[in-house]
């Protein structure tokens, strides 16, 4: 979860940690607000081309089409109705079947009609919310995870998450209704069994690759972190049972449901409409990577961010990108807790 160390006790100093986030968060905001500039500018040069019409389709010409005409004195009368006669196609031309078209997706891309200047408010908003989940967490010193990571903080972290979706969706409401927005109603719901695992398959990959080359050692070791996050270690070795159950249900369920909807439902889609579709993803993708505030897994979940957000973006429903964070958080789960079982055994850094 993302806010799993807010109600922690905060360190005295910033540690390098906190200022890799600080820069990812002024990254993020330097890239949506320079992207917000080029649209502005293309803008006005869209209006223009889209209001020049050719000469015999500018309103004055319509207009003089529209004026009854006055036919000459000579002109022949019409045939009457009686003398036509009504076509039949011959019966032959029927014998064939009509061939059946794929069917089309009815919403494909997220268009963001709905989106209002207000929304650049509520993006600060979500936007300095997740900052604050991130710097909190790098200004911490936790001792272990299950005292990082108790059954009252996991409760509180997932009261927190449902204020916020009820909060993002109240500043939609009055606009769109949430089937629409969200794009609930998708016909090819069912692509979503392979969208998941497949996308999950390729971040392990990535992984594997960053791990074998190093990239998280060096990382651990110039911020002196640890990439293992508290979630992992506590599903690992907490002897509350209550404490592991609420920690499976929040990665597995509650985080894939209220991350997308806030991030790639309502975060990217805001981005998108102001700043273009490519700095809308990589905007809302470096938040949600820095909003963990784990800097050695920064990379992996900025890359996990943009796959959700392009398999929104293309398929125009949160469907396909709840299914992939649930396949990769479920994974996690099951992982861990088939180490805490002791069927297998895995390293301390993953």
């Amino acid at each position: 979860m993302l806010c799993s160390g807010v109600t922690e006790t905060a360190s005295s100093s910033f540690s390098l940690t906190t200022l890799l986030l600080l820069a990812t968060f002024a990254v993020a905001a330097g890239i949506f607000f320079i992207g917000c500039i080029v649209q502005s500018l293309k803008r006005p040069s869209r209006d223009a081309q889209s209001s020049m019409l050719p000469p015999n389709l500018a309103p004055e010409h319509l207009l003089k089409a529209s004026e009854p005409i006055e036919l000459p004195e000579n002109t022949p009368p019409l045939p009457r109705s009686s003398d036509f006669t009504i076509y039949q196609a011959p019966a032959a031309f029927f014998t064939h079947p009509i061939p059946q078209l794929p069917p089309v997706m009815t919403r494909s891309g997220i268009f963001g009609e709905w989106c209002h200047p207000i929304d650049l408010a509520g993006l600060a908003l979500v936007f300095l919310i997740f900052a604050g989940f991130g710097l909190s967490s790098s200004m911490v010193e936790s001792s272990s995870a299950s005292q990082a990571l108790s059954s009252d903080i996991l409760i509180s972290n997932i009261l927190i998450f449902a204020f916020l979706v009820l909060m993002v969706v109240m500043i939609v409401w009055w606009r769109i209704k949430p089937i629409q927005w969200l794009g609930l109603r998708w016909k090819q719901w069912y692509h979503v069994f392979w969208i998941g695992p497949s996308a999950v398959l390729s971040m392990w990959i990535v992984l594997a690759i960053l791990q074998a080359s190093g990239y998280v050692k060096f990382m651990e070791s110039i911020t002196g972190g640890n990439s293992t996050q508290d979630a992992v270690k506590l599903l690992r070795e907490s002897t509350d049972n209550l404490a592991v159950g609420l920690m499976a249900f929040s990665a597995a369920i509650v985080a894939p449901i209220a991350e997308e909807v806030i991030f790639r439902g309502y975060l990217y889609p805001v981005a998108k409409k102001y700043s273009g579709p490519w700095v809308g993803m990589l905007f809302s993708s470096l938040v949600f990577a820095a909003g963990h505030g784990n800097v050695p897994l920064m990379l992996p979940l900025f890359l996990l961010g943009m796959i959700m957000a392009y398999s929104y973006e293309k398929t125009g429903s949160i469907l396909a990108p709840i299914s992939i964070h649930f396949c990769f958080n479920s994974a996690t789960v099951l992982m861990q807790l088939t180490v805490r079982s002791g069927l297998i055994d895995l390293p301390e850094t993953a």
